[in-house]
Formats: structure tokens, C-alpha cells, sequence
């Protein structure tokens, strides 16, 4: 049986697209497909104009495409930095790693303080710190994020959603699918609600919060303050 039917969908450049929706809807499938670790059985993923629906997983990172998978998938036995190192892996040409990894610590200070700790010793919200710099250094013109903010506490989740903005304003697109509906709403520019595998609603997120069938089901009820 197909987790996901007739879902189409698009990111623009420089675009925050969240995807929301209830749990076992397919969200992570979604995430999964894009990236080919999940073969679609039908219709095409692109990129630009490239169809890259058979693109082995492996391949996804050289073609502008990163992934923060829900449970971070960081390496835990290795340090920090070299967690770190590991997302320049796909770049060919790299003038110098100091100064690739220390415009990550200036988003992330916290991941300077810890460079020589064991990754699977840090905190939660300090690995997805870790697994977002990783996925930085690799340069993508699309990131994919799975629920960053879950077990996180509100202080670290804020930073979370501080720097996805700031990856659009630099030009970075990002497909976020998140469990917090109001925090993903507010940060992006459009929304997808996954229902069943299929799209229920899409639009503007400014527009999707005020609309009653989702704030019903995802934002308390209450109509939410600009």
C-alpha cells in the first residue's frame, strides 16, 4: 500500500515550505522520497530542471540537497568537529575548512564550546545544532528538515526556527515538516497539510493559520495573533 497518493507540491527559491499534518500522514515518507531514500512508485521529483526521481541516495548531497532526518543521525563516537567535517565531504573544492566551519559556530556558538566533545554526549538540542551546521557546510540549495524542533526545550527550538529564516534570507530553500503547526506556520511562506498521504489544504501560511479547519485541528482553535 502507497504511504503517499497524488501529492504534489513545490519549494520556490530562497522558500520556507512547511509541511503539517498529523501523525502516520506521511510526512517523513515525503521527506524520504525527496532525498530517494524512499522510491516513489510514481511521478517525478525535480530540481530546477532536472528530473532526479532515480538519483541513488548517495548522489542527493553532490546535487545541492541536504537532510536533517528526525532523530538528527548524527555519528555519536566521533567529535563535534569531526561530525562537522563530514558535511564537506560532497564539496569538491573547499578554500579553507577553518573558515567554512566557523561560519557555522557564529549561527551555532554553542557547537565552539563542545568541538572536541563526543557528539552522542551533547544535549539534544545542542545535536541538532550539530546535524543542522553538518548539513550547512555541505552548501545545498535545498534542506530538508524532519521535525527539528521535537524534545527540544522552547529555548533551543527558538533557535532553530531563528536560523531556518535566516537560510532563506541567504538564499537557501527549506522543506520543514514540523510537529509545532503554529511555530511552522510562522516562519514559513507557504504550507502543505498532509492528511492520509494525500494534500487536505495548501496556501499561504499567513492565510492557513486563520483558516478555521486548521487551527481547529492543529492550533488549539483559537485564531492566532499576528
Amino acid at each position: 500500500m502507497n504511504v503517499l497518493n497524488g501529492v504534489s507540491l513545490e519549494v520556490g527559491n530562497a522558500e520556507v515550505v512547511a509541511i503539517i499534518g498529523p501523525n502516520g500522514a506521511g510526512k517523513t515518507t515525503l521527506i524520504k522520497t525527496v532525498c530517494s531514500q524512499v522510491r516513489q512508485t510514481g511521478g517525478k521529483v525535480w530540481l530546477d530542471d532536472r528530473d532526479i526521481s532515480e538519483t541513488p541516495v548517495k548522489e542527493t548531497p553532490s546535487l545541492g540537497i541536504a537532510v536533517v532526518p528526525e532523530g538528527r543521525g548524527i555519528f555519536p563516537s566521533l567529535s563535534v568537529l569531526e561530525n562537522l567535517k563530514l558535511g564537506l565531504y560532497w564539496r569538491r573544492k573547499v578554500a579553507s575548512i577553518d573558515d567554512e566551519i566557523e561560519e557555522v559556530v557564529q549561527r551555532f556558538p554553542r557547537l565552539r564550546e563542545r568541538f572536541g566533545q563526543a557528539a552522542g554526549s551533547l544535549s539534544g538540542g545542542e545535536q541538532q545544532m550539530l546535524a543542522i551546521g553538518r548539513a550547512l557546510l555541505s552548501k545545498p540549495k535545498v534542506l530538508l528538515l524532519d521535525e527539528p524542533s521535537m524534545g527540544l526545550s522552547p529555548l533551543f527550538a527558538q533557535v532553530v526556527f531563528k536560523v531556518i529564516k535566516e537560510l532563506k534570507a541567504s538564499g537557501v530553500s527549506v522543506l520543514l515538516v514540523e510537529q509545532n503547526a503554529e511555530a511552522a506556520l510562522r516562519i514559513s511562506d507557504r504550507a502543505y497539510v498532509l492528511e492520509r498521504g494525500h494534500i487536505a489544504l495548501s496556501g499561504k501560511s499567513q492565510v492557513l493559520r486563520e483558516d478555521p479547519r486548521v487551527r481547529n485541528a492543529y492550533l488549539g482553535g483559537e485564531a492566532s495573533q499576528h
